[in-house]
Order: structure tokens, then sequence, then C-alpha cells
């Protein structure tokens, strides 16, 4: 036992309890030697996990395209009703599938919580956040014909409702 303790071991303390107990009562200092420690080895973990990277970059590609499939598929299954198709048309080549913002306004959701980017990792959030209202699986032809009948488009893509309101003027 070091001087450092805060109270003595007790033979009929559980040995889990006791380490909790100890963690606890020596918080800071415990992250002070973990913050020392690992700003010290931090160059070297990260050349570690490069040189790991670079020896096994096809294995590790690969599985993240075959995550990101299947992550697709889940999500889409989801909200294509228990089916991987189009709600709409019925189409069903994973290829030409994508997820829909019911109500518009995708881009601004994802803005908002964080994701600007699609795809595999909206569809992790999705999953993560336990599958949330809202979303629908569509084709991309039909995904091109809701916007172009609801008129979804932003203004800084040069939308097509502007180019019809600046026809009018």
């Amino acid at each position: 036992m070091t001087k450092h303790m805060a109270f003595i071991y007790n033979r009929d303390m559980n040995k889990k309890e006791y380490a909790k107990q100890y963690r606890e009562k020596n918080r800071e200092r415990i992250r002070g030697y973990q913050r020392q420690y690992f700003a010290k080895i931090k160059e070297k973990r990260a050349l570690q996990l490069h040189m790991g990277y670079l020896r096994n970059k096809d294995e590790i590609q690969e599985r993240a395209r075959e995550r990101g499939w299947t992550q697709k598929v889940k999500v889409l299954t989801h909200y294509g009703n228990g089916k991987c198709v189009c709600v709409m048309c019925g189409f069903d080549d994973l290829r030409a599938l994508s997820l829909d913002h019911i109500n518009g306004g995708g881009q601004k959701h994802r803005r908002e919580i964080g994701r600007t980017q699609s795809g595999v990792s909206f569809y992790g959030y999705l999953i993560k956040h336990g599958f949330p209202q809202g979303f629908q699986t569509l084709c991309m032809n039909c995904q091109k014909i809701k916007q172009f009948e609801n008129k979804e488009w932003t203004k800084g893509r040069g939308s097509i409702k502007a180019e019809r309101e600046d026809e009018k003027s």
C-alpha cells in the first residue's frame, strides 16, 4: 500500500469495490497521469495507427464498404415499410435507392444535427437514434419527380423556381 491511498484496504472489501472507490477518490490525479502519458506517446501512437492502416488498407476499405452497404440496406428496408424498395413505384435496385425527407428540408436537417454529409454517415446516425420518423425510401427517379413537383431546390444551386420567377419579371 502506498501513502497516496486515502483509505486502507479492508480485507472484507471486494477488490472491484475498492478499485472503484479509489478511482472516484483520485479521479483528478489519475486523469493528470493519463494526460501526461497520452501527450507523451501521441505522435508514436499516430504513426503506429497510420502504419497499421497502410499495411491493411485494402482489407479496412473493403470492411468499410461492406458496413456501408449493410447500413444502407437496413435503413432503406426500415423506411421502405419492411422491404428494400421505392415506396412510390416499387423499384428495387439498391444502387438507385435513396432516403428522402418526407416533408423536404433534408439539407437543413443535416446541418441542424451536425451531419453535413449524406449516405453512410447519415445512415449510421439514423440507426443510432432508433430510426426517427419523417423519412421514406425512394428511387432516384421518384426523388427527382418529388423535388420537381414540390419545388424543393435550394437557392444557391440555381433553382428552377428562381429561374421561373426571373422569367415572369
